[in-house]
């Protein structure tokens, strides 16, 4: 097991909540809303001096999945014993409200760290999470309950990437895409319904790495 952990914080600016990144509004996906990294609605309105304070911090296991939120709930992924989980946080207590064993720990290698590295997704009133070893799951959001699984090998016939599947899933009207490098001929993303899982298209001819 690797020693590194990280921690999930949650920062309180001028009184408005800072969930992993958002200011007063959801960032469900990972790099936020517009894909780029960035907070659109600026600084909350009031005088006197602006500053970040901890609100709490709940330190977690280890892995590269960034944290997602609509607000109210925060979810990300993390190593947990022999287990790689999706676990879900209140965002203004930091309680844990549920954890989902997504699959055995991905052992990091080449210097890597153990754990998850995708960051999941919120889209509705589900979760969706992608694991190194291919499991991707729909969770409900509020209960952490399976809704629908798949494995990109086992199911798709895709080959694991060296470091493990690291895509990160995206919400496309109702469908969820998420890029796994199957072959030229079966498409390199892979777009599943949000409510059932099927497979509505495959695109792309490129390969994918971590």
């Amino acid at each position: 097991m690797s020693r590194w952990t990280r921690s999930v914080v949650c920062l309180v600016l001028g009184g408005s909540l800072v969930a992993g990144a958002a200011l007063g509004g959801d960032w469900t996906q990972f790099r936020g809303p517009q894909g780029s990294g960035s907070v659109q609605e600026g600084l909350p309105e009031g005088a006197g001096l602006i500053g970040l304070r901890s609100g709490w911090v709940r330190d977690l296991g280890s892995g590269y999945s960034g944290v997602v939120t609509d607000g109210k709930v925060l979810v990300t992924q993390f190593a947990a014993g022999e287990k790689d989980v999706v676990g879900a946080f209140d965002a203004t207590s930091g309680d844990e409200l549920w954890r989902f064993e997504l699959e055995p720990t991905y052992k990091g290698h080449d210097g890597s760290h153990n754990g998850p590295i995708a960051t999941p997704l919120i889209a509705g009133d589900r979760v969706f999470a992608s694991g190194a070893w291919g499991r991707f799951v729909a969770l409900d959001l509020a209960t952490g309950e399976l809704a629908w699984s798949v494995h990109f090998v086992d199911d798709l016939g895709a080959e694991k990437p060296w470091y493990g599947f690291g895509c990160s899933p995206i919400a496309v009207g109702d469908d969820v895409v998420v890029g796994v490098g199957i072959d030229a001929e079966r498409g390199t993303l892979v777009s599943f319904t949000r409510d059932s899982g099927e497979v509505s298209w495959r695109s792309g001819t490129d390969t994918i790495e971590y």
